[in-house]
């Protein structure tokens, strides 16, 4: 009984030689040493996912097609060319390459290079290898990711790696300014005071988290006046003033109920009640100024 013409998508192997044949991919050698495979025309071949081994360099003799059989006379009937075999386009890093379907579906070619140099990868070798990141000057270089500090160890394309929370660098090996204790869930905050931190900036040892202060602040956040010093104060150079007790002791704390008030004059209506003192507490006569609106001494 004659069957009925069935068509399925296979790949044939054509040699200007010896006519059409079709195979099913037992596996490729290289062309010297021929193609090992089982020839039979009545029956379909199935499109693997990637054909291996392919001879290079012989684009005149040997083509990859997609076609079909017709099982009463095993007729093959060729309509695409799908893969030139020597045309494997990999940008000079590689001579071998694969055949990929699913690849020839997304790009229409499916040539996939394999054992790129030179730390290429990719289809046609044509983008870095994974870790690894392009140079202005095309070379492929190890984007070297401190395996601690980095989020990934893949960089973005200036070589810079995906730092974890508080940590900093190009690489990502240290601590950023005001963190510390340097581990693989990043670095912890320092939590300095701004007001007690050295020229209020606020930053701390990289290891032990302590805090560096101004002169007459201490704590390990620099939040406490030193003995002999009270009044906490943004604006004051060494953090904290001096106690002034007349000698009857050297400890002192800021009282309750007071608070700093900045007293200003234009000076628009003379001199507004103002007067000046020595350090003797004796009064200075002072001559208004109206021009300037200001007091001189």
């Amino acid at each position: 009984m004659q069957k009925s013409c069935r068509s399925k998508p296979f790949f044939l192997l054509q040699n200007a030689s010896c006519g059409f044949f079709c195979y099913f991919f037992v596996h490729f050698l290289q062309l010297k040493t021929g193609l090992v495979s089982e020839k039979s025309p009545s029956r379909f071949c199935q499109i693997p996912q990637k054909l291996q081994n392919f001879p290079a360099g012989n684009s005149k003799t040997w083509q990859v097609f997609i076609g079909q059989t017709h099982p009463s006379n095993a007729k093959i009937l060729p309509f695409k060319t799908v893969f030139p075999v020597a045309e494997c386009n990999c940008n000079g890093y590689s001579s071998r390459c694969v055949f990929d379907a699913k690849l020839y579906e997304q790009t229409g070619h499916g040539g996939y290079c394999l054992d790129c140099a030179a730390n290429r990868d990719g289809p046609n070798c044509e983008r870095c290898r994974p870790n690894y990141y392009m140079r202005e000057d095309g070379y492929c270089v190890p984007c070297k990711c401190d395996q601690t500090g980095s989020v990934y160890q893949q960089c973005n394309s200036e070589g810079k790696c995906r730092c974890q929370p508080g940590v900093t660098g190009d690489k990502c090996d240290k601590c950023g300014e005001n963190y510390y204790d340097f581990s693989k869930s990043g670095c912890k905050s320092c939590e300095c005071s701004q007001e007690g931190s050295a020229f209020n900036s606020p930053n701390c040892h990289p290891e032990s988290g302590v805090c560096v202060c101004k002169d007459n602040v201490e704590g390990k956040q620099c939040m406490e006046c030193k003995p002999g010093f009270f009044n906490l104060d943004l604006d004051n150079e060494f953090g904290c003033t001096p106690c002034f007790c007349y000698g009857h002791s050297s400890q002192c704390r800021s009282a309750m109920g007071y608070s700093k008030y900045a007293l200003e004059s234009s000076f628009s209506k003379g001199q507004e009640k103002w007067r000046a003192e020595d350090q003797f507490f004796r009064i200075v006569p002072i001559k208004y100024e109206a021009i300037s609106q200001s007091k001189r001494i």
